[in-house]
């Protein structure tokens, strides 16, 4: 299912007064969702860690905190009258995609190829790309209990678990600010991850695959994008931040 979302009479655009760079920062969050330290860092990817311990503050920062990571002042001493915790003018389009399974070297089985989108609608110039990955949470569940079940692909009688639809809020927020957004699923990553980096290498290794579909979507693949992915804003893969929680964090570097 595809859903369309409609800004408010309240809601800004945070683009005109700012411009977005190539990105060079780095932000960590702590466990309360406090910024822990902004450091310069070289590379096109701005890589955002956050544990959420406290999920309402760690929501209000992470969104403060892409937004002022991935945007400067248009002119030098210009004031910065926007709140990025507000939506943002732009009506938003969110679906999910689920592609055949695919396989990463450290791990004996296909992991799934499935995301959340949430994106700008008819916006027709390309968008900053905010990719989440969730922690390492249970990957199977027994529907109806509270029950978890081992193995991958989950056995019969359970189904994985949709930590990827963790983020939403957040997605949201961005999406109407004019970011494009995709939180991945990384059940199959989890239900296979005890190897001597806890399954780093692996998540970075997905992200990897995912960013590989979407640039081919952006080219030659266009006319066999899923359906979210042509009705969503274009990616601008010049630009992209990964935001994760936990062992989802640790996957911006593979270690």
């Amino acid at each position: 299912m595809i859903t369309t979302v409609t800004p408010g009479a309240n809601s800004i655009d945070l683009f005109p007064r700012y411009r977005t760079p190539k990105i060079t920062a780095f932000a960590v969050f702590g466990a309360r969702g406090v910024p822990g330290r902004n450091l310069p860092r070289g590379g096109p990817v701005v890589e955002a860690m956050a544990f959420l311990s406290h999920v309402r503050t760690v929501i209000a920062i992470a969104a403060v905190a892409a937004v002022s990571v991935m945007t400067v002042p248009a002119q030098a001493g210009a004031a910065r009258t926007a709140d990025p915790g507000i939506p943002g003018k732009y009506a938003t389009v969110e679906g999910e995609y689920d592609l055949p399974g695919a396989g990463i070297p450290e791990l004996e089985k296909p992991v799934e190829m499935r995301a959340l989108v949430i994106a700008p609608a008819g916006v027709t110039t390309g968008r900053p790309v905010v990719v989440f990955l969730h922690g390492r949470q249970d990957a199977c569940y027994i529907p109806g209990t509270d029950n978890y079940q081992d193995g991958w692909p989950c056995p019969a009688g359970s189904q994985p678990v949709p930590s990827y639809r963790g983020f939403r809020s957040m997605q949201r927020l961005l999406a109407s600010q004019g970011f494009l957004t995709v939180s991945i699923s990384a059940n199959g990553v989890n239900a296979q991850d005890g190897l001597d980096d806890y399954g780093a290498q692996a998540r970075s290794s997905l992200i990897r695959l995912h960013l590989g579909k979407w640039a081919d979507w952006a080219g030659a693949g266009a006319e066999k994008a899923p359906a979210i992915v042509r009705q969503a804003a274009p990616a601008d893969l010049s630009r992209v931040m990964l935001a994760g929680h936990s062992r989802g964090a640790r996957a911006r570097t593979g270690r």
